[in-house]
């Protein structure tokens, strides 16, 4: 996947070239928004191509919350914490989603409000994940800004978009976390019922 080649790219220079890491991290993004756009716009959508999308999303942000955590060593534990929360959230999301064979971890049955508001209200997830990946971005960027020629109009605006994309992130945060919940309880609901019909 190009994506993936892209992400890889994205992490190898992230200490050597800044901007082509930058670019390489966000085309990267966009092109998730696009495949997946594209997939349903063609009737293409799989169980594989979404087990495989949000495998390679996963992968994409722990590497990216990985090198902020090597750049910003005194924020280190919270990038890790960012890191288990999205894995442990989106795992058991979509384990519970495949265990109920359900088409798509998406539209699966819920049992937490946020983790409905979050699939359920259009553009909802696009704007949260958008301000996630906006918040990282910019707060690698950040850490290099005056190496790498940036004036003060643009360490401004950087600093801007910091503060407007840091409440997405951590909206984005909970709701892994109540991903997190709703499936965990789906999947003792799964492991009840398996139990009480032996």
């Amino acid at each position: 996947s190009f994506r993936v080649a892209l992400c890889l790219l994205s992490f190898y220079t992230c200490k050597t070239n800044q901007i082509l890491a930058a670019v390489c991290y966000a085309l990267s993004q966009i092109l998730d928004a696009l495949d997946g756009k594209l997939a349903r716009m063609f009737n293409q959508s799989t169980r594989f191509g979404a087990v495989f999308d949000m495998v390679i999303d996963r992968f994409s942000v722990a590497g990216f919350l990985a090198v902020l955590s090597q750049i910003y060593s005194e924020y280190s534990f919270w990038f890790i914490l960012c890191i288990v929360i999205d894995f442990s959230g989106h795992w058991f999301q979509m384990s519970a989603s495949l265990n109920s064979r359900e088409e798509s971890h998406k539209r699966a049955r819920n049992y937490n409000v946020i983790v409905d508001i979050y699939y359920g209200v259009p553009y909802l997830m696009f704007i949260l994940v958008l301000g996630s990946e906006t918040f990282m971005i910019n707060m690698y960027l950040k850490k290099f800004g005056a190496d790498l020629g940036a004036n003060q109009t643009l360490i401004n605006f950087n600093d801007n978009l910091l503060y407007v994309s840091l409440p997405l992130f951590v909206f984005k945060q909970i709701t892994s976390l109540a991903q997190l919940h709703s499936a965990s309880l789906k999947l003792a609901e799964f492991d009840t019922v398996k139990v009480n019909s032996n």
